[in-house]
């Protein structure tokens, strides 16, 4: 599956395996708007997982972590083994 250059940086970012929240995520080349396209895509594929935090029903939050599969694809990418 090819992902474009924003998915990967967000799915490498969260590499670590802890949850994060899309904000966390947002740097100089990343704009809130590209991690929120970019985490949508990864988690229609199945590469991140999200759980809701806090919040009403109509202002809920999520955070994201990488999943099994995330962790597989980045180590397919760069040529590494993964610890599942």
């Amino acid at each position: 599956m090819e992902l474009n250059k924003r998915e990967r940086a967000v799915l490498a970012k969260l590499a670590d395996g802890t949850w994060h929240q899309p904000a966390r995520l947002v740097d100089s080349h990343l704009v809130y708007q590209q991690v929120n396209l970019a985490l949508a895509r990864l988690l229609e594929l199945g590469l991140v997982e999200r759980e809701a935090v806090g919040g009403g029903r109509s202002r809920r939050r999520y955070r994201y972590r990488i999943t099994v599969a995330g962790k597989a694809w980045l180590s397919e990418a760069d040529g590494t083994e993964v610890d599942a």
